[in-house]
């Protein structure tokens, strides 16, 4: 198959282990024979580039330390040249099928022109882009919004009069329908949702697409969006990259991991008492802290480790790919501390399949597979002095570590296997193609 990717991240250049996700499918389908493009942002490095397999050539809006643009003047060269980048790609590359993964930060006029081109295309949901920005999209709002400035509701339907909007669609989508057609409260601010929650958001037509987990898929069929139909596929855990011996018994464990994504809801300063706590015990052991996020959050963690003295190092990616394993087999132990559910977490399956026990929040145990005390430990979301307890009992029980490590492992490469997830992504595409075909021919009535 030729596969065109959309992704807002991709690597080297990507923030935290989550976001090597797609770049692993990629690499693993290529390895099977299929062409890939990717169509991508240009973060990390400021500036549009190819290199031939992949092109960073999209911009973000409001993610990622990229400023939020919601002018009109300034929202029509960003949509454009983001289109554009689509339509090139496309001509270029000629791909057979779109695989489309976050569109986190990326105008949804993007997802609206994969749509109106027609071919085959997959949306693979791994975090929470569609609930959370598909109304709010600044440039959707700008068309369709009701709650917008007097001038601005003049000037759209001026548009609208001599033909621009009709323009305007042919390169960046304005809205759900080519004709304008309004979907009543959709693009509101400020509405009651029970109101038109059980029909609005199903304007979003979201033909093929599989999810992560079945708690995000939940998540956003709650919200309103016509996607029960997607499928769940596993996610994977690569046991060639991310590998590592138990630690014997007699090894200290005094260095502990963390790769937050580093915002109020991280659970990061949560670590911090915990850590204070051991300390005022006379416990001597360490964190580190890999991750990014909201810099003004980052700053007060910051603050927070230099006031108290604690014995926390902060530590940058340059290619997670490649340093991220050596980043966990580095330390005796990992630590997930986020006090929000989400869709898909490769940290604390990354740091075990290197062999590390994991203490996780009984936010992710909430997935079946955490099983405190049998392949990992578990606290309460924001109880320091739980956690502080759960990484003594690390550093004291020398055999519950390593029978913790050693099972953690065992069950992550069981059931996380990433030959089976690439299988059945791999087959879900192929579906995808022959349901095209046999939509086009008249052998179903309707895209699902």
């Amino acid at each position: 198959m030729r596969i065109l990717v959309l992704n807002n991240l991709y690597a080297p250049h990507i923030l935290e282990p989550d976001h090597l996700r797609v770049a692993t499918i990629c690499d693993a389908l290529e390895q099977r024979g299929h062409e890939i493009h990717v169509l991508t942002s240009h973060h990390g490095i400021y500036k549009t580039y190819s290199d031939g397999k992949v092109d960073r050539m999209l911009r973000l809006n409001g993610v990622f330390d990229h400023p939020p643009i919601k002018k009109a003047g300034e929202l029509k060269p960003l949509e454009e040249a983001n289109n554009q980048a689509l339509n090139n790609a496309i001509e270029q590359f000629q791909p057979e099928i779109i695989y489309i993964g976050s569109l986190q930060g990326i105008g949804k006029s993007l997802m609206l022109h994969v749509i109106n081109t027609g071919l085959p295309h997959v949306f693979d949901v791994a975090d929470t882009w569609i609930a959370d920005e598909l109304c709010s999209d600044p440039w959707l709002v700008y068309w369709n919004g009701k709650e917008v400035p007097f001038a601005q509701k003049l000037t759209r339907s001026g548009s609208a009069l001599f033909g621009k909007r009709k323009k305007a669609d042919e390169l960046t989508p304005t809205g759900i329908y080519e004709n304008g057609k309004r979907v009543k409260g959709l693009f509101d601010s400020g509405v009651d949702l029970a109101n038109y929650r059980s029909n609005a958001r199903h304007a979003f037509k979201f033909s093929r697409l599989f999810f992560c987990s079945q708690p995000l898929q939940n998540a956003i069929v709650h919200e309103g969006f016509n996607v029960g139909h997607g499928e769940f596929i596993q996610p994977g855990v690569s046991a060639h990259a991310f590998h590592g011996d138990v630690k014997l018994a007699d090894s200290p464990t005094k260095k502990f991991l963390a790769t937050p994504k580093m915002n109020n809801d991280s659970g990061t300063n949560t670590a911090l008492k915990a850590l204070t706590i051991l300390r005022s015990q006379g416990i001597q052991c360490s964190l580190t802290l890999c991750g990014v996020g909201d810099s003004d959050y980052e700053a007060r963690i910051k603050n927070v480790a230099l006031t108290e003295k604690l014995p926390v190092k902060f530590r940058k990616l340059g290619d997670p790919a490649k340093e991220l394993p050596d980043i966990y087999r580095a330390h005796d132990a990992f630590l997930y501390t986020s006090e929000v559910e989400e869709g898909w977490v490769a940290a604390p399956l990354q740091a075990m399949a290197c062999g590390l026990p994991a203490i996780v929040s009984d936010v992710l145990a909430a997935n079946d597979f955490y099983r405190s005390r049998h392949n990992c430990l578990v606290f309460a979301a924001q109880d320091a002095g739980l956690l502080a307890g759960r990484m003594q009992d690390l550093i004291q029980d020398d055999a519950a570590r390593c029978q913790l490590a050693a099972t953690g492992q065992m069950e992550v490469f069981a059931i996380y296997d990433e030959v089976r997830m690439i299988d059945r992504i791999e087959r879900y595409l192929q579906r995808t193609l022959e349901y095209w075909e046999d939509y086009r021919n008249g052998a179903v009535d309707e895209q699902e």
